[in-house]
């Protein structure tokens, strides 16, 4: 990775090809900076969503209401494709189209009316909250990357389930799923993370949870 501020360009001389650096690439759908923001990836995301919001609101009209639901439905898995690494930057321009456009829409709410209600009722996690899902997921799924406290000090403790953190200054790396992964199950009620190494009824109870709370930003999960 390079300093975001640098200018210089470097290069490599590969079977008489010169290979230049880029400062951003796209690989497997994802928009990847050097200096890790994701900036870019949420730019990319933002005009579809945009030409799918208005699409969604010139059909709703003459949509036949069981087609209307199902599009309801569908529509949060355009944000999950890996959510869980682009999810804590940049993403509350997205949350805006997911709140105000699909579910103001497609449910008849005006713009005062409070969409808390309609998320829970359609079943739909707000964006943020799928963030948490989908990390909170990578982790269950990735125990043997991390140590629990009891696997460090030994001790029965009330805190057995709880992840050890890496001490580490540099921000983007706290950002990071690895490391945010960690501040996420740490959070979580005790009667949930004693069910991580059952990954499908962690998947379940993790669900019903995230959809009872319906969190709009990371502070009111932490909070």
């Amino acid at each position: 990775m390079t300093n975001p501020g640098s200018n210089s360009i470097t290069s490599i001389k590969y079977h008489n090809n010169v290979i230049f650096s880029s400062t951003n690439v796209k690989f497997l759908g994802l928009a990847i900076e050097s200096s890790c923001t994701w900036k870019a990836h949420i730019s990319q995301l933002m005009p579809k969503l945009c030409k799918a919001c208005y699409s969604m609101r010139v059909i709703k009209p003459i949509m036949p209401t069981d087609i209307k639901n199902g599009i309801l439905l569908l529509f949060p898995f355009t944000f999950v494709l890996w959510n869980y690494i682009w999810g804590n930057s940049y993403s509350m321009h997205i949350f805006r189209i997911q709140k105000r456009i699909i579910i103001r829409t497609m449910s008849g709410l005006r713009s005062r009316d409070s969409c808390g209600d309609a998320f829970r009722d359609w079943g739909i996690l707000p964006l943020q909250s799928q963030y948490i899902f989908s990390l909170l997921m990578f982790v269950a799924n990735n125990m043997h990357l991390y140590h629990t406290t009891s696997h460090i000090n030994g001790l029965n403790t009330r805190r057995n389930f709880d992840l050890c953190c890496p001490q580490t200054n540099l921000t983007t790396y706290q950002r990071g799923l690895l490391y945010f992964g960690i501040k996420l199950l740490n959070h979580l009620p005790l009667n949930i993370k004693e069910l991580i190494h059952n990954i499908k009824q962690f998947r379940a109870v993790l669900s019903v949870f995230l959809r009872t709370k319906s969190y709009y930003t990371l502070d009111e999960y932490f909070n």
